[in-house]
């Protein structure tokens, strides 16, 4: 692990706490209140990459909080499944509206092919 990699992954899950809502799920940025699908899925992969950097740098605190909002993440994905729809759901609002549809390849279609392959 360089000590590059190591900066890197501190201000990235220093970053991610920022945007994480008490549902566990990250916003799209934190003046733009929306919660997408695929950003979540994105940051599970990158929490949990950074995860094994930090355990690799033999820095449990950060591995253990990378590997915990992950798991958060992880939970809140769940609500994106639609099962009247048989399908996911791509954006959350703050006022608890998800969308969906499936009439568009994006963001839908790429939605739940996203979804479904990670």
């Amino acid at each position: 692990v360089t000590l590059g990699m190591l900066k890197a992954c501190e201000k990235s899950l220093a970053c991610l706490q920022k945007l994480k809502d008490n549902d566990g799920l990250t916003w799209a940025k934190p003046d733009y209140k929306v919660k997408y699908l695929m950003d979540n899925v994105e940051v599970i992969g990158g929490l949990l990459a950074a995860e094994a950097i930090f355990n690799k740098a033999k820095d449990n605190l950060k591995a253990k909080a990378a590997a915990d909002q992950a798991a958060d993440i992880a939970k809140g994905l769940a609500n994106y499944w639609d099962p009247k729809e048989k399908k996911f759901r791509w954006a959350l609002h703050p006022n608890g509206v998800y969308d969906g549809g499936f009439d568009k390849m994006y963001p839908q279609g790429l939605a739940n092919l996203f979804a479904v392959a990670h």
